[in-house]
């Protein structure tokens, strides 16, 4: 008995130390300096709700994008079926509970976005995920490309890469859009 409770108070000066010396380690580490200005660390402080640092884009499709997507509504507007623009992975797709490494892969599905989504119009329910495919695409690019095919295929929702060129042709959106399962 006399043991047990040894090892419990053990445990416990072995916490404290060890949160003392967090404590001090975090205090020692030197603040990045940032040209003309103070870091805000948003994390651990308040920031000044009057002078937010936030502008509205332009829009939220280039052209090429916006002519693929009003070409894309227009076929799917009469087939109850409904297109929504760069949609987070999180918002359609969720980490299977049982997964190792829970929150590595829950925080990329927070960091991906699907460039568009098309959903059932009754109930929103997600069909077909369609990726913009570019010649010119950086590395960092195409492995995001890769990771979002990957992932929405493994939730079983089928995925079509396009190029955001001039808006194609209602017929051979129809053709694409019927191999990847849907009735238009």
């Amino acid at each position: 008995m006399g043991q047990l409770i040894l090892l419990i108070v053990g445990l416990l000066v072995a916490k404290l130390v060890w949160g003392a010396f967090k404590e001090q380690s975090s205090k020692k580490r030197p603040r990045p300096k940032e040209k003309g200005g103070q870091v805000i660390d948003l994390s651990n402080a308040w920031i000044e709700l009057d002078d937010m640092p936030y502008e509205k884009r332009a829009q939220l499709l280039s052209g090429k994008e916006l002519g693929y997507y009003l070409a894309l509504t227009e076929v799917l507007s009469y087939h109850g079926y409904i297109a929504f623009p760069r949609v987070h992975l999180a918002d359609f797709l969720a980490v299977a509970p049982s997964a190792p490494n829970l929150l590595a892969y829950a925080s990329r599905i927070n960091e991906q976005s699907a460039d568009l989504l098309i959903c059932s119009m009754t109930d929103l329910t997600p069909l077909l995920v369609i990726g913009w495919e570019s010649d010119n695409n950086s590395k960092r690019k195409q492995l995001s490309g890769r990771f979002t095919r990957r992932a929405v295929e493994a939730a079983g929702i089928p995925f079509a890469a396009v190029k955001a060129g001039k808006p194609p042709h209602p017929d051979d959106l129809r053709r694409m859009l019927r191999n990847h399962g849907l009735s238009v």
